[in-house]
């Protein structure tokens, strides 16, 4: 056995709040001499003596009589740290229990480092003392029958040690250690080999386990599927809970099976919440543990830098709470920067609010039920004035007023009082507010939210001295006409939201004096023009301006808009001139929208926009041209230009990886598409009527070479020959064959027509159901290019996600686009590959040389190998061999 240990002591121990020179040892070992002093205990005591830490271990026995030993009790003392070593005959002995008594008192009061340790011993025997550590107390309690109190200490004293965090050591064949553990950073102060983090189980496992508690079986019994499914769902993969509950609704009847759930909805099952609250007990600090309850029950979902705002605005010190939490397995964080946590966990949460009155809301420290509050501050404040907040409401604590949806008409009436950690007001939707507060009492305001505040009139002049003032919120104001002079102080200002203040007619001249605006939106205003100062705005990032019908909205030049990445410039009616000339000075633009305007051609300076990503020109009615683009561009939209007839060479945009030009009835050509060394994917081509045979061709051959997601639209009604698997209507079925090869893709054609001309973007699926296995994969991406013409048309769309499918599953193919689209026939072909001299090779399938037909496209396909490509399989008859179905029953 080894074990590795960090060869700088500070690396372990920095944790450690008591000073070092206080102290006589950094370690103190408490461990049962007979199970681990020749095995584990010694090899940790000389990887720490290696690694330059000093040491106490008791090598001689100086434990005697009924007492310990002045020398052992100044060892634990005088450590930094005391690591305890839990083993099976741990509590047997009446020393190593007085030595834990000791310890935990130490980290009491001398706030001493305590490690756990649960070598080959179940965490929860030495927690709840059963197992062997249950025999061992019925002796002590025979032994010290006049003595119980001590008795009571021992046992205190291990279930405290035990609500630490600590490691769980199993030993193994290799004489590795596997430490398992809630607590990711001590893992990383021990610099452990690797470290895996445990997922949750999937459905079909979860609904295996819990079966084989609730049923004795593998798969639930029959009419129970449905709540079985229930329970899983319930469960969020918690295996714990999966046993639990399981063994918990083992026999009985339906009635009760649907009783316990409307139950656990409302109030959690004990014997798991005991268990989860192991973790929220072993946090160190009550600011941990608020976080903590403040987060499961108001802020999953919400948004981290807001969150921490309030919190950090209540003392909490957010930031190394909430990382704490992180560590400790309590909380996670989206991709989207926003807080997560397991149901279950964010229901112990709540229940520890509910405490020991359950059914007494207004005992509770926290309200999170728009219900509950409503009651008790109704009860408390006699009914509360809401035309605005009463003088004597002075909260001087408050970080954030959201009273979104409220009847006030004036926020409150004069306060008297700063309000000086206030942040955040959000009084959106507030319909009869006429008129913002006087700032100058809110002095440290980070966000005024006051979304569709349609009676607001005026905002106070107070504004202005907002030093800290970073976001501004007016959308759909519609009454609004201006904002003060002094607004355009603001210096922190950096998102300014006036889109939908249909009333507001201007912006004032020194609008570029706001230099740290990096957002403006101003949609669907009755603004004419943008001060010329616009360009002083070096931070500009996100710029607006949809909606206005003006020949001079913008100036005639925009140097200077050196940050600007997003402009928006939809339906604004610009012709030919009302494009500034130096679009191209935008260095740093990467998405330009210039949808439903009424240009007839664009200037050739888009080819200078060197980071330009994404060019927005759908229902641009009048284009007939699109000019040279710059190598840059990934996406181009340009659906429904119904004039457009001349695209650009494609051959030089290497970058660029989709388009959509559906329903361009006059465009016949596009150049270069066939001379890309990479497909573009997806392309959008409903309603190109007039496309010529050999981009057609194109088309085709690229659809059968592509890798990843590949969509098109075609005019069409056979589905290609190549696709083994056909049906009319919207669902196939067949079998995966069995090969010794591997599965790569799916290829799926479907024929559809449209009941209607024009309609909004459909919303639909494609369903991939495994009938061997019960699932039912969705893919809710689709064709992506309506409103389509009447008539017929080819889906071709190519699946690589393969990994719920294998050899002899049952599956079908469902595709549900909504009623206003008829699926006529479906097919599918699946594509193989096998690895050659240890490489996987690719492939493509290609169209042949014979004549193609826009109605009929399933004219003689052929497989192809590329040099050094793959060896095909066919999916026919002849390379089947058959296998057993392994069914999870339902």
């Amino acid at each position: 056995m080894a074990i590795r240990i960090a060869r700088s002591p500070e690396a372990i121990f920095s944790s450690s709040s008591s000073p070092r020179s206080n102290r006589i040892y950094d370690v103190f070992l408490c461990f049962r001499g007979e199970d681990t002093r020749k095995n584990f205990t010694d090899h940790l005591y000389f990887a720490l003596r290696d690694a330059g830490i000093k040491i106490f271990k008791d090598d001689n026995e100086l434990r005697r009589g009924q007492y310990l030993a002045s020398e052992l009790i100044r060892a634990i003392q005088g450590s930094r740290i005391s690591i305890i070593v839990f083993s099976r005959n741990y509590a047997a002995s009446r020393w190593c229990m007085e030595e834990l008594v000791e310890i935990m008192e130490c980290r009491r009061t001398l706030k001493q480092l305590v490690l756990p340790i649960f070598y080959d011993v179940e965490p929860s025997d030495v927690r709840n003392q059963t197992g062997s550590f249950a025999e061992a107390f019925a002796k002590h309690e025979e032994h010290y029958l006049l003595d119980m109190d001590k008795v009571l200490k021992w046992r205190r004293a291990l279930c405290e040690a035990t609500n630490l965090s600590g490691w769980d050591l199993r030993k193994t064949a290799d004489g590795r250690i596997i430490i398992t553990t809630r607590d990711a950073h001590l893992l990383k102060e021990l610099e452990v080999d690797s470290v895996y983090r445990v997922t949750a189980m999937n459905d079909i496992d979860s609904l295996e386990l819990f079966s084989w508690h609730a049923f004795r079986n593998s798969y639930p019994i029959e009419d129970y599927t449905d709540l079985s499914r229930s329970v899983v769902a319930y469960c969020g993969g918690l295996p714990l809970a999966l046993e639990v509950l399981g063994s918990f609704l083992f026999s009985r009847s339906m009635l009760e099976w649907k009783s316990a759930l409307d139950k656990l909805k409302r109030i959690p099952h004990e014997q798991i919440q005991n268990k989860l609250r192991i973790s929220f007990d072993g946090l160190s600090d009550n600011t941990e543990k608020d976080i903590f309850l403040d987060i499961s029950c108001f802020f999953i979902g919400k948004d981290i830098d807001y969150v921490v705002k309030i919190l950090d605005g209540c003392g909490f010190f957010a930031k190394i709470g909430i990382s704490v939490l992180i560590q400790r397995c309590l909380l996670k964080v989206s991709e989207t920067n926003e807080f997560t946590m397991h149901d279950l966990l964010r229901d112990m949460g709540r229940e520890i609010v509910h405490g020991k009155h359950p059914n007494e809301p207004g005992k509770w420290s926290r309200l999170w039920l728009h219900e509950d509050a409503f009651d008790i501050l109704t009860k408390r404040w006699h009914g509360f004035p809401l035309k605005f907040i009463p003088i004597d409401f002075y909260p001087r604590n408050l970080v954030v007023i959201d009273l979104q949806y409220s009847n006030l008409k004036k926020v409150w009436e004069s306060p008297k009082q700063l309000l000086e950690k206030m942040k955040i007001l959000n009084l959106s939707h507030s319909h009869y507010l006429s008129q913002t507060p006087d700032f100058s009492k809110l002095p440290n305001l980070e966000q005024l939210i006051l979304e569709d505040c349609t009676s607001l009139l005026e905002v106070h002049h107070s504004i202005g001295d907002l030093s800290n003032l970073v976001l501004v919120n007016l959308k759909d104001c519609k009454c609004l006409k201006s904002l003060p002079r002094s607004f355009y102080k603001l210096k922190s200002l950096e998102t300014l939201i006036l889109s939908g203040c249909s009333k507001m007619h201007n912006l004032a001249d020194n609008l570029g004096e706001m230099e740290s605006l990096t957002t403006l939106l101003v949609d669907r205003t009755a603004i004419r023009q943008v001060p010329f100062s616009i360009v002083q705005l070096k931070n500009l990032k996100y710029l607006s301006l949809c909606g206005p019908k003006s020949v001079n909205l913008l100036p005639a030049a925009l140097q200077g808009l050196n940050s600007l990445t997003h402009l928006c410039l939809q339906d604004c009616n610009l012709s030919d001139d009302g494009i500034p000339i130096d679009l191209w000075n935008l260095c740093s633009l990467k998405i330009l929208d210039l949808r439903c305007n009424s240009f007839e051609s664009l200037s050739t300076s888009l080819g200078g926009l060197s980071k330009l990503q994404h060019l927005r020109l759908d229902r641009c009615r009048k284009l007939k041209s699109i000019p040279d683009l710059p190598t840059s561009l990934i996406f181009l939209d340009a659906k429904h230009c119904i004039a457009l007839e001349r695209m650009p060479d494609l051959s030089k945009l290497s970058n660029m990886n989709g388009m959509n030009l559906a329903n361009c009835h006059k465009l016949v050509e596009i150049l270069g598409l066939d001379k890309r060394s990479n497909p573009i994917v997806p392309i959008g081509m409903v309603g190109c009527m007039n496309l010529t045979y050999t981009l057609k061709q194109s088309f085709l051959q690229e659809f059968g070479g592509v890798r990843e997601v590949f969509g098109i639209v075609l005019p069409g009604n056979q589905i290609p020959n190549w696709f083994t698997y056909q049906c009319e209507g919207p669902s196939v079925h067949f079998k995966v064959p069995t090969v010794d090869n591997i599965l790569k893709e799916f290829g799926v054609g479907v024929v559809f027509a449209s009941r209607v001309q024009v309609f909004s973007s459909y919303k639909g699926s494609m369903s991939f159901i495994n009938h061997t296995k019960n699932t039912v994969p969705t893919d809710l991406a689709g064709t992506n290019g309506g409103p389509f013409p009447f008539g017929d048309h080819l889906y071709l769309r190519n699946i690589v996600r393969t990994n719920d499918f294998e050899d002899g599953d049952e599956v079908e193919v469902l595709v549900n686009w909504g009623p206003e689209i008829i699926v006529k026939k479906i097919g599918v072909y699946l594509v193989y590959e096998r690895v050659v001299d240890g490489k996987d090779e690719d492939h493509a399938i290609v169209v042949s040389d014979n004549d193609y037909d826009s109605n009929n496209i399933e004219n003689r396909c052929s497989y192809k190998r590329k040099m050094r490509s793959p060896n095909m399989i066919d999916d026919s008859q002849t390379m089947m061999k058959e296998k057993k179905l392994k069914k999870l029953a339902t």
